[in-house]
């Protein structure tokens, strides 16, 4: 079967990975041939590695132009691609990819099974009538996760809404492969006698408003215990604002900024809690790795995150720094027992997040 992905660019982004590594599973099941299709090409240092990373796995990679050019003739570049390719499927992901590909799909010069995969509820881009006509263009409406399926806000298009949550690459015996957790810290530079809390996220403004909120993370350090460290994964244009507050708490010296990493998994195994104080979130991939990590976890309690909560896994009752911070305390104080449960839980997770199950539920779509 000939697969197309397409995606406007690579970056280190949720829907960007979950592309990326979809494209590797399904291009390891036999008789698939996939092309990874972007709009704009590689947009950060982790866009260029998955680019490499792609070609190291034998996924085809077409970038349709790295700069700007008009909507109109970025929409003939990609019909006169998928004429070329003449694949069975097309996948979609995110906006304007799936207008571009919808058009496409139109045209009386192509003929493939067009899927989309949908990553948020947000539609305040597009008139609802323009949705609901997309909609219907598309063979498959995917979306990444129950809570989007459930709160999708057009009930004609959440009706039909097939959920797939998104998947991650696990590797053999994770998070065991990687060795003792103190060897581990001392090779990627990170104190190796220190309780490490880890957050990962990009950190822009959407709305004026930082959705990762890892500005209350540094707020919260002058309540932790001195011996408790934060670890940052994650790069934006509000990191400066980020660092200059953890100068103004004098604090600066207990946050690491890790910056854009190409495998976050072993700083997750050399971590002791993840943070994950969201304002907002759809199925972040970066959760996923928490928790099959085997790490104890403390989130925000949106709707997104409340079917996580175990025992290993704490929602706050408010995004104050008090809550997180007793929160941290709760579970630094007991960690063996919310290790445990959280390995425990690890188990579970590493079966229902695996992308190659991910990539096997998908492809009974693409018939």
């Amino acid at each position: 079967m000939k697969i197309v992905q397409v995606i406007n660019s690579l970056a280190g982004g949720g829907a960007e990975i979950l592309a990326v590594n979809l494209s590797i599973s399904l291009s390891e099941m036999s008789g698939n041939h996939v092309t990874l299709v972007t709009l704009y090409g590689e947009k950060d240092s982790k866009g260029i590695q998955m680019s490499k990373y792609l070609e190291e796995r034998n996924v085809s990679y077409v970038p349709l132009h790295q700069g700007q050019f008009s909507k109109i003739g970025q929409l003939k570049k990609l019909h006169k691609l998928l004429r070329e390719l003449n694949p069975d499927v097309v996948h979609s992901h995110l906006m304007p990819s799936d207008l571009w590909n919808g058009l496409c799909k139109l045209s009386p010069f192509t003929k493939f099974r067009l899927i989309r995969t949908i990553h948020n509820n947000r539609i305040d881009q597009y008139p609802t009538f323009f949705h609901k006509l997309l909609a219907r263009i598309y063979d498959v409406n995917i979306a990444c996760s129950y809570f989007v399926r459930d709160t999708y806000p057009i009930n004609a298009i959440k009706k039909h809404l097939i959920a797939i949550p998104n998947g991650i690459q696990i590797p053999e015996n994770y998070p065991l492969n990687y060795g003792g957790k103190q060897d581990l810290r001392t090779k990627l530079g990170l104190p190796v006698d220190k309780t490490i809390l880890i957050n990962i996220g990009s950190m822009f403004l959407r709305d004026g408003i930082l959705y990762k909120n890892q500005g209350l993370i540094i707020e919260s350090i002058p309540l932790l215990n001195e011996d408790i460290v934060v670890v940052l994964l994650g790069d934006g244009k509000e990191k400066e604002n980020l660092e200059r507050r953890a100068i103004e708490l004098k604090v600066r010296d207990r946050v690491i900024f890790c910056g854009l990493v190409s495998d976050p998994l072993p700083y997750l195994a050399a971590s002791d809690v993840f943070l994950m104080p969201s304002v907002n979130e759809g199925l972040p991939l970066s959760l996923l790795e928490a928790l099959c990590t085997g790490l104890p976890s403390i989130l925000s309690n949106i709707p997104a995150f409340q079917s996580f909560k175990k025992k290993s896994v704490t929602l706050l009752d408010s995004l104050t720094v008090d809550a997180l911070a007793e929160s941290v305390h709760e579970i630094t104080n007991n960690i063996e027992r919310y290790r445990k449960d959280a390995s425990v839980n690890a188990i579970e997770n590493q079966k229902i997040y695996n992308i190659k199950e991910v990539a096997i539920a998908y492809a009974k779509y693409y018939i």
